[in-house]
């Protein structure tokens, strides 16, 4: 009789410490989708702001049908919302380069941006184009880029952009993009 009376004081005893047999633990929380983009959060030494990169890296687009790197950066500098795109090639400069893009199959855009030909990078750095990239990217599975230029033979590049509304908000949390990116009229 005790030993039955201990083995059930023990078996009671553990329902207790582990909680009700018939009661789940709660799942954790869903992490955001955030695809395939990676996340980089420093502290600034002189201020102590806290800011955040977004990017993507791809491993290979079509230059004269060979195979290069390349990353799509969300960031703030000097507290402006900016998009940055570095590859391991010359992308031509200001006044002999032109950058298009597109995402998913929507209507493509040639837009303005900052060439920097020596570190092989492109800035788009006008807050409404900023803001009109960033709503579409949003939603977006796919961006498609083209970047043409006088001196050098132009390139396409695909990124995968899937998970990127996390992206977006972790990298311009500290630099709001505008609340309602004006948009050109058709024909206009």
């Amino acid at each position: 009789m005790r030993i039955v009376a201990v083995v059930v004081l023990a078996s009671l005893a553990g329902a207790c410490a582990t909680g009700d047999a018939g009661v789940t633990a709660a799942a954790a929380p869903e992490k955001p989708d955030t695809g395939k983009w990676k996340f980089e959060r420093r502290i600034d030494p002189i201020t102590g702001a806290t800011a955040t990169t977004a990017w993507l890296e791809i491993s290979t687009y079509e230059f004269l049908k060979g195979n290069y790197e390349g990353d799509l950066q969300l960031m703030c500098f000097k507290n402006q919302p900016i998009v940055r795109l570095a590859f391991n090639l010359k992308v031509g400069s200001d006044k002999t380069g032109s950058i298009a893009y597109r995402f998913d199959d929507n209507p493509g855009r040639e837009i303005k941006a900052r060439f920097f030909a020596k570190p092989r990078i492109i800035v788009i750095e006008d807050k409404a184009e900023v803001a009109r990239f960033a709503g579409e990217l949003a939603a977006a599975e796919v961006l498609h880029l083209r970047v043409t230029a006088l001196t050098k033979r132009g390139f396409a590049a695909k990124f995968p952009v899937h998970g990127a509304p996390h992206a977006i908000k972790a990298a311009y949390a500290e630099c709001p993009l505008p609340a309602d990116p004006p948009h050109k009229r058709a024909g206009a």
